[in-house]
């Protein structure tokens, strides 16, 4: 894509910033890529799970809800800083020179 057009920007798409997918895309990906994409998603059950593992099981919902929603910046501003540190990490395996930047597209 960046034969015809050199100006476009390749996204790798990670998920939360705090799992080994995100290392694994980003050393696969770095040579070629400018951003890194993460993804959050605090409500469903199949979010909730992953999110909620620290709630004392009395909580009702709403109270798990509501605890999920609070600590999501938190929970993101984690994922971006891990994420930043697997970008190094990525670049120094590569040896790539480039800056990669963030972006978190889905939440």
């Amino acid at each position: 894509m960046k034969l015809v057009d050199p100006t476009i920007k390749l996204i790798s798409c990670g998920k939360e910033g705090i799992d080994d997918w995100d290392l694994v895309v980003l050393k696969e990906c770095i040579e070629v890529i400018d951003f890194h994409s993460l993804h959050l998603y605090t409500r469903g059950p199949a979010h909730e799970v992953c999110r909620t593992d620290l709630i004392p099981q009395s909580d009702t919902l709403i109270h798990i809800h509501a605890k999920v929603n609070v600590m999501t910046p938190a929970i993101a501003e984690k994922g971006i800083s891990i994420t930043r540190s697997f970008i190094d990490i990525a670049r120094i395996h590569k040896k790539v020179s480039h800056e990669v930047g963030i972006c978190f597209d889905e939440w």
